[in-house]
């Protein structure tokens, strides 16, 4: 009797989950597209990765060894809701479909513009969505993109998600991936800024066009590159380094990188009237070209610190224009407003209001660095 005591517990221990699924036995999704349609119908696209078979040639023209080469399988589908297209698929493909590995999910243009999170709400309740997954708007039809003919690519999803991290270390597009982007969607004192991709037919490839601004949970304007680094200067996310072009005196060019900067935002909420905010800006930058030099004159430099600060004070009030006129909070005054008075907030039609609200940029930029001469 006392050898059955000992055996119960180990063969607990060896016990193995009931529930596991083999990865041979699966189809991983790592790109997925939607569009919306006619009828609250969508198309959802997907992508999956394919191996295939190949061989190289030694030299002298002998066969080599067999190498993988990452292909991908892309198919479409239409139905009503994100899970019934989903089982449609299962039934068409050998192998269950798994989202675990998403890379990148991309949503169109159009189809962005009318409810964002109800296209999302499937993957927030799937327990093994990645949600920390890249969403993107594609600048047109998310399943006509997937189709598209990328020069040198064969892996889309990939290719794209390495796309979007390069631009975010270049803070010409915020870091966002799903679950930030719901943080925002639902957030009634702050909008969302979604990167935006578009097609390169001369190129053949991908590019950023900058981002798409949202007005609660539809997107409602859009910022270039260049905007968006401006606006991620303006709340503290931009990345050193951060390349920036003006034009000064002479119509000459003068480029520049981000040493450092720091951004305060201030909301004055008065008793009677509409609040105001002022956005406080301090940059150091470093001269990485600009031909006709003298930096060692104090009148030059003197010169051009407040050219460029004139400069970067238009760029960042043309983008807080933009903002406005496309009713995007994404500064988050809104969320200032609700932490300083709630009270107040709740009086006010925020959607009336903060369009036409005055919103002030003070800017200072000073030159640390003019690069080496030799």
């Amino acid at each position: 009797m006392r050898n059955w005591w000992t055996i119960i517990p180990l063969s607990l221990l060896l016990a193995g989950c009931w529930d596991q699924k083999s990865v041979k036995d699966l189809n991983l999704i790592f790109g997925v597209g939607i569009d919306r349609e006619e009828e609250n119908n969508l198309t959802l696209t997907i992508e999956i990765p394919q191996e295939s078979q190949g061989t190289t040639s030694g030299g002298g023209g002998t066969e080599g060894p067999t190498q993988q080469a990452a292909q991908s399988l892309v198919m479409s589908e239409k139905g009503q809701t994100i899970r019934d297209v989903a089982f449609q698929m299962d039934r068409r493909i050998d192998g269950a479909l798994d989202i675990s590995k998403l890379s990148v999910l991309m949503i169109g243009k159009e189809s962005a513009q009318n409810d964002l999170y109800a296209l999302l709400d499937a993957y927030f309740r799937n327990p093994i969505s990645p949600l920390n997954a890249k969403l993107l708007v594609v600048d047109g039809r998310a399943d006509e993109f997937f189709h598209q003919d990328f020069k040198g690519q064969t892996l889309y999803s990939d290719y794209f998600f390495k796309l979007i991290e390069t631009a975010e270390q270049e803070s010409a597009i915020p870091v966002t991936n799903m679950q930030l982007a719901c943080n925002l969607l639902l957030d009634e004192g702050s909008d969302g800024v979604i990167p935006l991709i578009s097609y390169n037919e001369e190129q053949k490839a991908a590019e950023i066009n900058g981002s798409a601004l949202f007005n609660g949970r539809s997107m409602s304007g859009e910022l270039t590159a260049k905007e968006t680094s401006s606006f991620l200067i303006m709340v503290n996310q931009a990345q050193q380094e951060l390349p920036l072009t003006f034009r000064v005196e002479g119509e000459e060019d003068i480029s520049v990188t981000l040493i450092d900067s720091k951004a305060k935002l201030k909301v004055n909420v008065p008793k009677n009237g509409n609040p105001t905010a002022t956005v406080s800006v301090d940059m150091e930058v470093q001269v990485i070209e600009y031909p006709p030099d003298h930096f060692e004159k104090e009148k030059v430099m003197k010169s051009l610190n407040q050219q460029l600060t004139e400069e970067a004070e238009k760029l960042f009030q043309q983008t807080v224009q933009k903002m406005q006129e496309a009713n995007s909070d994404a500064l988050g005054i809104g969320r200032r407003i609700i932490a300083k008075d709630p009270d107040a907030f709740k009086k006010l039609d925020w959607g009336e209001v903060y369009p036409d609200m005055d919103i002030k940029v003070e800017t200072k930029v000073k030159i640390e660095r003019t690069g080496a001469i030799f």
